[in-house]
């Protein structure tokens, strides 16, 4: 197969309009593989996928779906999930991927902020969202289809938002509720580029994931990467160890992607074995790599581990390429994006800021917050970062360089759990709809939420801990739920 130079797809300013470009050099070479731990491997050739796009576009077409309508997309990692998006994009609608795991406070905001006029959802979900679904269309997906189970009850209304939007994607910075980060399809573009730019992929390897697509960080590099640069995308539903590593023997797996908490997990698993040859990258991102994690996984894989970092307003800020890789270290900040650390403290650490003419154009009816994260055309990341010191000593007069960025955490409200944002404010307040109390704090240390709860006179029984617990499943992801909750006066 041979794939196309990256001028040939750079005018486009769809997603769609790009990977179908892209798509027409393929013939018939695969470019998805699904493996499942209870289903055999199903193979999609581009040629294949390009009739499913197309079909299913006039399918949505035929439901009123248009220009600027917005969608919501609660579905699992599948084939038809990456169908559904890039025939979204053909027609101009605004995708809202949606996590699976959100509950009731979640799904509040969600479809009160971004009033989705189609959902399209895995059957076994409506009940969960069913309370938000009246007056919407609604479509259930069922093995490799979906279908239309309630018409909405009037014509759909399009979605505010500037030109060249692709999707609204829900993100934290600390308030208490999501916010909905408007990306477009330039953006992606842009985002996929960079990162092809430092992977350097050749046409035909293979590139395997399980992160959920909802992530932007799979969106970009594990969705468009592969499609627009000619690798298969081999998804995976499981992150077994075992059924991992028997996919990467068979199926000569190049390239893995997926947060540091797997590779943590697949090194524990893979004890003294042999590394699969095939492996040449490990590509990381999401949470914090730690310098040993990095070492441990080059010598024990002999693979070369890029590490890199991004917001779901804007991926990727940094990341490092091959031949270039540093432990420790996210990376050089990528082409067509600056970077400044401001203010600086003594030991040259301060907030991230970044700017660049792909990145997000603000959060989707949220005004007030779009304001207070930008200070005029640079955005304020939250994050805490450093550059490190030039081998040669240079120092950049201008504020911007190529040195490498290193993350030193997070100074918003926010922390990761297991790869996965938590807003700590939005933990806090679901614990206070629990009527047993009447104060609550929330931390984070050591990889733990912990919650301190002040309960209600009548309510101090050692007990309260077990019943906020069985609440807070009805309210937000269980990855949010405190570890530990201590009572308090």
């Amino acid at each position: 197969m041979s794939r196309p130079a990256d001028a040939e797809f750079a005018s486009h300013d769809s997603i769609s309009d790009a990977v179908l470009a892209s798509l027409a050099h393929w013939g018939n070479h695969p470019a998805l593989s699904v493996i499942s731990p209870d289903r055999p491997e199903l193979v999609i050739s581009a040629v294949d996928l390009r009739t499913g796009v197309l079909d299913v576009e006039r399918l949505l077409r035929s439901w009123g779906v248009r220009q600027s309508v917005p969608v919501a997309l609660f579905l699992e990692n599948s084939s038809d999930f990456v169908i559904l998006l890039l025939a979204l994009a053909r027609i101009g609608a605004v995708v809202i991927p949606s996590k699976l795991d959100w509950h009731r406070m979640e799904l509040e905001e969600l479809f009160a902020n971004a009033d989705p006029q189609l959902v399209i959802s895995e059957e076994s979900h409506l009940g969960v969202i069913s309370p938000f679904l009246t007056g919407r269309a609604v479509a259930a997906h069922r093995a490799r289809g979906i279908t239309l189970v309630q018409e909405a009850d009037k014509p759909p209304a399009e979605a505010e938002v500037p030109d060249n939007v692709a999707s609204i994607n829900y993100t934290y910075r600390g308030l208490g509720y999501p916010l909905g980060a408007m990306v477009t399809h330039r953006q992606y573009l842009h985002g996929a580029r960079v990162l092809q730019d430092g992977l350097q992929a050749e046409a035909g390897e293979q590139m395997l994931y399980s992160i959920p697509m909802t992530h932007i960080f799979t969106l970009v590099g594990c969705i468009l990467v592969p499609l627009l640069y000619g690798l298969t995308g081999v998804i995976a539903r499981t992150i077994h160890p075992r059924l991992l590593f028997q996919a990467i023997d068979r199926l000569n797996i190049q390239h893995l992607t997926a947060v540091p908490e797997i590779y943590s997990l697949l090194l524990r698993a893979h004890g003294a074995s042999a590394a699969p040859p095939s492996l040449r990258t490990f590509v990381s991102g999401g949470s914090v790599l730690s310098g040993e994690l990095f070492a441990r996984l080059g010598d024990h894989f002999g693979v070369e581990v890029l590490h890199g970092y991004g917001l779901t307003e804007f991926t990727p800020v940094s990341r490092n390429a091959r031949g270039e890789s540093q432990a420790g270290t996210v990376g050089p900040i990528c082409d067509g994006i600056d970077c400044r650390i401001m203010p600086v403290d003594h030991a040259g650490s301060g907030e991230i800021m970044i700017r660049s003419r792909f990145i997000s154009p603000g959060y989707y009816r949220r005004e007030t917050e779009t304001r207070a994260a930008w200070d005029g055309e640079w955005f304020r990341t939250g994050d805490t970062g450093r550059f490190s010191v030039p081998t040669d000593g240079a120092a950049s007069s201008d504020g911007f360089t190529e040195r490498h960025l290193m993350f030193d955490g997070e100074r918003k409200a926010t922390r990761k759990v297991n790869g996965v944002m938590v807003d700590l404010e939005e933990v806090r307040l679901a614990m206070m709809r629990f009527a047993g109390i009447r104060d609550a704090s929330v931390s984070f240390e050591a990889g733990v939420l912990t919650a301190e709860v002040a309960p209600s006179a009548s309510d101090a029984s050692p007990d309260l801990p077990a019943a906020l617990r069985l609440f807070l499943k009805e309210q937000i992801a269980s990855y949010k739920i405190p570890r530990i909750i201590n009572l308090r006066d």
